[in-house]
């Protein structure tokens, strides 16, 4: 019984895919001269970074773009009242109608988007294995650590199952075409660029803390395009990307919940779920706030954020508009502000959400940890503090290497001079007024003219590039000298 549910939701979407095949093609003559391009261009080079045909490339992503088009076509009958009345009068159940037109998607989208990258890949792979000497020396586990191309394809089909999902979200929530595309761009733009603006405004530039953030990160955005590991990273950047595929599955098979309440007459309404715009708009207003936040004058790009707030409702209800809603509308634009204000608020009272006071919770016993302030001024000089196993190390503000006595530490030794620093990266006014001044710039002090030093504290083991925790904080000359005799009552520790 369910196999023959299965063939029939099968059948359905096959028929689905037939009916688009001007779209079908289009998509497959794109990748088609992507993958050539790429092919031609990995058998020259091989796995290596001067393998990329930037052409390409650039034809590869159109089609993994072409991904909320594909879904409008296919879930037609949402936006369409013609077309709904046809659908809905199939012999089908709603789960079997939903799970066709997800099933149609993978046809005519994520299956060719899947079989082009690969062939590009595979072909680009099997040149280097073959004739690539460099890497016959290695085994299979070491060349494929060092394989770029076959990141950029994981991560690459990531991104195309995360916008995909995301279309599918908005398709099923709103009924009209447009509304569809628009939320598609800017809720994937905003998902995207969420996590990471936050961690920067909030954890970054409150608390100093630089270390590389959490794989939680990159789990379901287009962010895992910027991924900044290192080239021995693939495995664990392949199963992001994987989790990442997974999500993406997940939530489209999720928003049936949503689809199985939408009828013939939802077809045409701008937004048939409020809660869905609300959340939207919500988010894509504080990603605005976010991405300009660190600009000279905040309250003048609010002021923007909040007319094209305004123009959103409008334009989306402008079959409804009325005077009272403009005010409620309005009204929802202050709060959301004053919600965003809050967060940025606890953020500045928290040291970045505790970031300022963030070491690993793993063993430290013999790492490394130094302390470097330097002087923003010319003919100043740098005072470096260090402790560790590594006597010898290349710091980059110094011309030649600099020696100390190596030392063994223990993992307390490491926590109490981290403290220390750390101290100081929350010495900062907690009033209201000074964490306004702090974000708009509205002081000269707030902007760090009267800290003339940039102090860095690195925790790491073994290679200096496997930094654990890179934190930076501005301090004034009196801080520093502060910082540094606090260092000096340790005990143990080289100062410079």
């Amino acid at each position: 019984m369910a196999m023959s549910r299965w063939r029939r939701i099968n059948r359905f979407a096959l028929g689905e895919a037939r009916t688009h095949k001007r779209l079908f093609t289009v998509l497959n003559i794109t990748l088609g001269a992507g993958c050539l391009l790429q092919t031609v261009q990995g058998l020259a080079s091989g796995i290596y970074r001067s393998n990329i045909s930037f052409i390409g490339l650039g034809l590869l992503l159109a089609g993994g773009l072409i991904g909320p088009t594909v879904v409008i076509s296919v879930f037609r009958e949402l936006h369409n009242r013609q077309q709904s009345d046809v659908v809905y009068s199939l012999p089908m159940s709603t789960p079997e109608r939903y799970l066709s037109r997800l099933m149609a998607i993978v046809y005519l989208h994520i299956l060719p988007v899947l079989v082009w990258s690969a062939v590009a890949v595979i072909a680009t792979s099997i040149r280097t294995a073959f004739f690539d000497e460099n890497v016959r020396r290695y085994v299979l586990v070491t060349w494929a650590n060092n394989n770029m191309i076959l990141r950029m394809w994981a991560g690459y089909l990531a991104g195309v199952f995360f916008f995909d999902s995301i279309a599918v979200i908005c398709a099923v929530c709103c009924g009209r075409r447009a509304e569809i595309r628009y939320f598609t761009y800017l809720l994937a733009a905003s998902f995207s660029l969420a996590p990471l603006l936050l961690r920067m405004e909030l954890m970054v530039r409150i608390g100093g803390q630089a270390t590389e953030p959490s794989s939680l990160f990159y789990a379901w955005t287009f962010s895992l395009f910027i991924w900044d590991r290192t080239e021995t990273m693939t495995w664990l950047f392949i199963i992001l990307a994987v989790v990442n595929c997974l999500i993406s599955v997940g939530v489209m098979l999720l928003m049936y919940f949503i689809y199985r309440r939408r009828d013939a007459s939802s077809a045409g309404k701008p937004v048939v779920s409020r809660a869905f715009f609300e959340i939207a708009v919500a988010v894509c207003l504080m990603t605005y706030y976010t991405l300009l936040i660190s600009a000279p004058e905040l309250l003048p790009y609010m002021l923007v954020g909040g007319v094209v707030y305004l123009v959103i409702h409008i334009v989306t209800f402008r079959g409804t508009l009325s005077v009272a809603k403009v005010v409620l509308w309005t009204v929802k634009l202050g709060a959301t502000t004053a919600a965003f204000v809050l967060l940025l608020w606890i953020a500045y009272v928290t040291d970045g959400f505790g970031a300022a006071r963030y070491l690993p919770m793993r063993n430290l016993d013999n790492a490394n940890i130094l302390i470097d302030c330097s002087y923003n001024f010319y003919g100043g000089e740098n005072t470096v503090a260090f402790v560790g196993p590594d006597s010898f190390f290349w710091e980059r503000n110094y011309s030649n290497w600099i020696a100390f006595d190596s030392q063994e530490t223990t993992d307390a030794q490491i926590r109490q001079i981290a403290e220390v620093f750390q101290k100081y990266a929350s010495q900062r006014d907690k009033e209201f007024s000074d964490f306004w001044s702090f974000f708009t710039g509205s002081k000269e002090s707030y902007r760090g003219w009267d800290r003339v030093a940039t102090c860095t504290m690195n925790i790491w083991f073994g290679e200096r590039n496997n930094t654990m925790v890179e934190q930076q904080i501005n301090l004034t000359g009196q801080q520093v000298r502060n910082l540094i005799a606090d260092l000096k009552k340790l005990g143990g520790i080289q100062v410079r």
